[in-house]
């Protein structure tokens, strides 16, 4: 019987716009981490921290993103019927929202 075997590196960073400073700042700082996957177990190995950075200009965009995407959900009309859109995917077809 085989066994599936794969390992890779990958990195890791995030950042956001503070609009109050007009620059990017690092949510997820860079971090390098390796993968290895053998059959069912995946091993995640890293020498770096993971450093997260939560901060008031991280909190209020957040907020603001937020409550902007949810005010264009709800004001957007759907173009389809909820069972339109399961038979549409089954079936391969885009559904979209405009």
């Amino acid at each position: 019987m085989y066994q599936l075997k794969v390992r890779s590196a990958a990195s890791l960073q995030a950042n956001y716009f503070n609009a109050s400073l007009h620059v990017w700042e690092p949510f997820i700082e860079p971090m390098v981490f390796d993968v290895g996957v053998t059959g069912s177990h995946v091993n995640i190995v890293s020498d770096y921290s993971l450093n997260v950075n939560i901060a008031k200009a991280l909190t209020s965009q957040a907020q603001q993103t937020y409550k902007k995407w949810k005010s264009d959900f709800t004001n957007t009309p759907l173009k389809f019927k909820p069972k339109s859109l399961m038979q549409s995917a089954l079936m391969g077809r885009a559904v979209s929202r405009t």
